[in-house]
């Protein structure tokens, strides 16, 4: 474990967080094709605009599971800090993660001329995934048994997902200030997966709360309304909403002792929205939005592990993680963003900062009361853009940005708390017509924060890199 102390090394054993004694390199490949097809035809009372893709992604991730190796184990134990009674680990812990998905999309839709006050747009969805995943872990043999003599275990996962889904917009200028919107969508989805997990050398069956097959239905229908109204060269609105995020399937249900048991699906994540905004020139050069919103969830979707640790005397396995359905929750935040810009110095600079504050609990269930999880309490974000004339048509520019944020926690256990961070990344360079050549720098300060954290491993951001982009545009 980086930069801590931990059990089998009492003394205190630090690693650099970003420069480990792994077995082996972590990699990651992917390859991407993608076809499209669009074509419109315009019948005078509407365009009909046909487009049809198909997206086929290969991915190979591989990775050392255990964050040592074998030199070092054996370093560490010639110094005497192994603590007593304590064994190592296997260094040789690893994983390859192989998927296959193939995407179908297609959308048919009209968007009727405006006619008077009334203008319309309709359309039909059709989708479809199919996706293979394989999962491979290995290990070192270490005993005569069946389980011990193990060099690994493979779970491959096959997973077919069928979509339709109408839709539907119409607006109407009330007055020439005051419009109307309505907006619906009916969606069917159809999912089914076919899951297994075999013993990488002999093929047998491997573990229990892998294999299974199951399909799931749902259907949604999501409609928003809203109401704006143009006063000078402010927008300002009202809008009420209901939306939804698909159920699905946990592809690993644990083991059977689990004191919270992985359900082997999770339900459809529905909710409704309120909203108030504005948005316009609050001078001649700066323009401002502003938002409001209260969301009311129902079957809010989280994620959480089946509480199982190596130490457990209930369940002594490594933990699974899985996604459930945790009950009713009431969120709201508010949101402001300002860009301006103005010329100085012979040049012109442009700046954009954003501010949000959200909030969120869980109303209903065995989490009442608790926070959402992954929902900071602050964000913020800004962007600083200059360009200037160096000479004929060669154009100078920098950009600095950043982001930030503060409170919330990661986990529906309430810790351990989201980190809070800040960072800043730097872009200096030229321009001339379509050719751009840049110099960046990202994460100027260095700035270490940690992203994911759990009971036995940390992942950190990225450290400062830096590069050189050369980009051309035709």
């Amino acid at each position: 474990i980086p930069d801590r102390q931990n059990l089998t090394y009492p003394q205190g054993i630090a690693e650099d967080k970003y420069n480990m004694h792994w077995s082996s390199p972590n990699t990651a490949k992917m390859r991407t094709n993608y076809y499209e097809f669009v074509g419109d035809y315009d019948f005078d009372l509407a365009t009909v605009t046909l487009t049809s893709a198909l997206r086929e992604r290969h991915s190979q991730n591989a990775f050392d599971a255990d964050a040592t190796s074998g030199d070092y184990q054996a370093l560490i134990a010639k110094q005497g800090l192994v603590a007593p009674g304590r064994v190592q680990g296997d260094p040789n812990l690893g994983g390859l993660a192989l998927d296959y998905s193939s995407i179908l999309y297609n959308d048919l839709h009209a968007v009727g001329a405006k006619t008077g006050k009334l203008s319309w747009i309709g359309g039909f969805e059709y989708y479809v995934l199919n996706d293979r995943v394989q999962n491979i872990l290995s290990k070192t043999p270490s005993g005569t048994t069946p389980a011990t003599r193990s060099i690994g275990t493979e779970q491959i996962a096959l997973i077919d997902f069928r979509s339709y889904a109408a839709y539907g917009s119409v607006a109407y200028d009330i007055t020439d200030a005051l419009t109307l919107k309505a907006e619906g969508r009916y969606t069917h989805d159809d999912k089914s997966i076919d899951s297994v997990r075999v013993d990488y050398g002999t093929g047998a069956p491997s573990g229990v709360g892998f294999a299974f097959v199951d399909d799931k239905k749902s259907s949604n229908f999501s409609y928003n309304v809203t109401l704006s109204y143009k006063i000078n060269d402010w927008l300002t609105y009202a809008k009420m909403g209901t939306a939804y995020r698909a159920g699905g399937f946990n592809l690993a249900l644990g083991d059977p002792r689990a004191p919270k048991p992985a359900p082997a699906t999770f339900d459809d994540e529905d909710s409704t929205a309120y909203e108030v905004g504005a948005k316009g020139d609050l001078t001649r050069n700066i323009f401002v939005t502003v938002a409001a919103y209260r969301v009311y969830v129902d079957n809010l979707l989280v994620q959480t592990n089946n509480g199982c640790f190596a130490a457990s005397t209930v369940c002594p396995a490594a933990a699974t993680n899985f996604i459930f359905n945790a009950g009713k929750a009431r969120l709201g935040g508010v949101e402001v963003n300002a860009t301006g810009h103005a010329s100085f110095l012979g040049g012109v600079g442009r700046a954009q900062v954003g501010v949000s504050r959200q909030w969120g609990v869980i109303t209903d269930g065995p989490d009442k009361g608790k926070h959402g999880p992954q929902r900071p309490d602050w964000t913020g974000s800004f962007s600083l853009n200059y360009r200037h004339p160096i000479v004929d048509d060669v154009q100078g520019f920098v950009n600095l940005k950043g982001s930030t944020r503060k409170g919330g926690v990661q986990e529906i256990e309430q810790t351990p708390p989201l980190h809070d961070y800040s960072s800043y990344d730097l872009r200096l360079g030229a321009a001339y017509h379509g050719l751009e050549g840049a110099l960046f720098v990202n994460n100027v300060a260095n700035a270490s924060y940690i992203v994911f954290e759990g009971p036995s491993v940390r992942r950190w951001n990225f450290p400062q890199t830096w590069g050189v982009e050369l980009t051309y545009r035709w």
